[in-house]
């Protein structure tokens, strides 16, 4: 009974945000009706996928589900207390989700259920963010097309049916995104102080996001102020390597000095990145020149990781090599048919996103998102995780949609678009 008031509330709660969000993207009749679909079919999915499995937890592949849930439930019972739990953690604690739930949680009751149906209504938003990032830049022809690509893309949804962070992640990532870039264009002095605030959460989901930003918000407000000169780019590389040196020897004294990431040997077995020797990546300059020449000596074993990763980045996961039946949909109690359908769905836009890139670099103009999705796309790389790159598509979306409009405005390449 609990989980069909859920249903009803968050349902209502989707719909309005759609409503409104449709109204502000002005959309036609038609694309407003696709929205409305988009989200009523993810937020279908996500039930018919929980009463499937019977749990949103994955106790084999996805063993955070476990503990994200666990922890949340002592957080909203009053048996763990937000200060012990964070004390009991190492620095930075990510703690911002286990909270957040709980605090669901106190409000409507414990439900497996209740995760997935917000995740669901959070990729909506996301796509929204999409679409005020992008008009800022491009079109608005550009900007829907980009929004709708984040509402239909399978791995979304599939992470939306599990109790996960990364969709949360995903939109403090794009609303910290909208805001700095909103700074950047109007100089709005409240979009930094929002811009401040949404990294600060975000440092307590996933801390490394909230120091790329910075990094990014570093480069892009030199580049406002003194220009693409020669100057300019000699005032941005000595500017980062002075600002983590000094901020380094000052952070390595505080509990922020713990912040690190494991890396290489057996703590990435099951990654191409497993040929360096196990180090921790910390927050200083002697461990950055480590990391750099353990790559630096992998040589080949580098540059087949960097071709690997780029491949799941854009593509990627794969499963296909071991799927036969009923595996296409179940694999270790996951469903991972939204896993398959997100590497065909990628594969008929590379040729897009190619084209975007390359008539990019003919321009020769900084382009802020584009550092941004660098930045990112080199931390991913040297993570290995796949899953961080569920925070930039929505980017990737963007440049995706704005190649379109270049093929159709060329007219050699116009037999290649997809989308009337």
């Amino acid at each position: 009974m609990n989980n069909l008031f859920d249903i009803a509330f968050f349902l209502l709660f989707g719909l309005i945000l759609t409503y409104f969000t449709s109204r502000d993207m002005c959309l036609s009749k038609k694309n407003t009706i696709l929205w409305f679909l988009g989200f009523i079919f993810r937020f279908c999915i996500v039930i018919c996928v929980f009463l499937m499995l019977g749990t949103s937890l994955d106790k084999i592949v996805w063993t955070d589900t476990v503990a994200y849930f666990n922890k949340s439930i002592l957080l909203c019972d009053g048996k763990l207390s937000v200060i012990d739990y964070v004390s009991g953690l190492s620095w930075p604690p990510h703690v911002g989700y286990e909270i957040f739930i709980s605090l669901i949680y106190k409000m409507f009751g414990i439900s497996e259920l209740i995760p997935n149906l917000i995740n669901a209504i959070f990729v909506q938003f996301i796509a929204y963010l999409t679409y005020k990032i992008s008009n800022m830049f491009y079109s608005n022809k550009v900007s829907i097309i980009s929004s709708f690509l984040v509402v239909f893309y399978p791995l979304y949804i599939h992470f939306s049916v599990f109790i996960l962070k990364d969709i949360a992640v995903a939109t403090l990532f794009l609303l910290s995104v909208y805001n700095g870039l909103d700074f950047l264009v109007s100089r709005r002095k409240v979009s930094i102080i929002y811009f401040a605030f949404s990294i600060l959460i975000l440092f307590y989901f996933r801390s490394f996001f909230s120091m790329f930003l910075l990094f990014w918000m570093f480069i892009s407000m030199i580049v406002n102020t003194y220009g693409k000169s020669i100057y300019s780019k000699i005032i941005i590389v000595v500017g980062c390597a002075l600002s983590f040196g000094v901020s380094s020897n000052i952070i390595k004294n505080t509990k922020l000095g713990n912040i690190g990431y494991t890396i290489g040997g057996s703590a990435m077995a099951n990654t191409s990145l497993s040929f360096i020797e196990l180090q921790r990546i910390e927050f200083s300059v002697s461990s950055m020149i480590k990391f750099m020449l353990s790559l630096i000596k992998g040589g080949p074993l580098f540059v087949k990781h960097i071709i690997i990763m780029t491949s799941f980045i854009i593509t990627g996961p794969y499963y296909w090599a071991s799927q036969s039946g009923a595996e296409l949909f179940f694999k270790y109690n996951r469903f991972v048919l939204f896993e398959n359908l997100g590497t065909i769905y990628m594969l008929l836009f590379i040729p897009l996103l190619v084209f975007f890139i390359i008539e990019e670099l003919k321009l020769h103009k900084h382009n802020h998102i584009l550092v941004l999705v660098v930045i990112i796309y080199i931390a991913v790389i040297i993570a290995g995780d796949f899953r961080w790159k569920l925070a930039m598509m929505p980017l990737l979306f963007i440049f995706i949609s704005k190649g379109y409009e270049i093929v159709r405005l060329n007219r050699t390449f116009q037999f290649l678009t997809i989308i009337s």
